[in-house]
């Protein structure tokens, strides 16, 4: 195993899936691996009919950004630290 998902189901909202932690192994970083992980959550969200990824994140900006996560202006407090929170609408959309 080189990586792993941690996610919570509706918890910031209905068919709003909360990525919690990704990690990857540090060997294994580089190599496109996370680029990889988040196309097949990306899928599995789609499969799963949620319409939005959210995250909060105070490393790894770039990389999320790069994924299309954008901010959303909200900063979440977690412990001693604040977190920004990014989302991404993926899959079923209402109309």
């Amino acid at each position: 195993m080189v990586g792993v998902f941690d996610l919570i189901k509706s918890y910031a909202g209905p068919r709003t899936l909360s990525l919690a932690l990704m990690l990857i192994d540090p060997s294994s970083r580089g190599q496109g691996i996370g680029n990889k992980a988040n196309h097949l959550l990306e899928k599995w969200v789609i499969s799963q009919q949620f319409n939005k990824v959210r995250l909060g994140n105070e490393k790894g900006l770039k990389f999320w950004k790069k994924m299309g996560f954008a901010e959303t202006g909200e900063i979440k407090p977690h412990l001693s630290k604040k977190f920004m929170v990014l989302e991404k609408n993926i899959g079923v959309h209402d109309r």
